[in-house]
């Protein structure tokens, strides 16, 4: 793996398989608090909410 190569870019070439794993050891001051506080809650995300990152993940299923 070459050095100069970003995580995005290592995503976007890849040819068989890819396994992202994210962890924090508390997830309650990390990105989007309020949409953690719902999740907790049981309640369902805004609408649209990741839907840039899902469309991004059907495109790349698309393309095999």
């Amino acid at each position: 793996m070459a050095s100069s190569s970003t995580l995005a870019e290592l995503f976007e070439r890849f040819r068989h398989e890819a396994f992202r794993l994210e962890t924090l050891d508390d997830y309650s001051g990390a990105g989007n608090v309020d949409a953690y506080r719902a999740f907790q809650a049981g309640q369902p995300q805004p609408e649209g909410y990741n839907a840039g990152w899902i469309e991004e993940l059907r495109g790349l299923a698309h393309e095999g």
